[in-house]
């Protein structure tokens, strides 16, 4: 199902983007890139899903 599919592209990103964040405040001291990396990824996944094309379905 979509649900599914969606789940298995989310749920890494909420496992370990806390870690990341941590990782890059530890050598930053600042979140400023922490949000600019996860936002940067926002607007690349709002992008391809915009230019995204419906399924084909083969015989319709």
């Amino acid at each position: 199902s979509v649900s599914g599919s969606i789940g298995l592209i989310t749920m890494p990103g909420a496992a370990f983007g806390p870690v990341i964040a941590g990782m890059i405040f530890d050598m930053t001291q600042s979140y400023q890139w922490s949000f600019i990396l996860f936002a940067s990824a926002s607007f690349l996944s709002a992008g391809i899903i915009y230019f995204a094309r419906p399924p084909v379905f083969p015989g319709k």
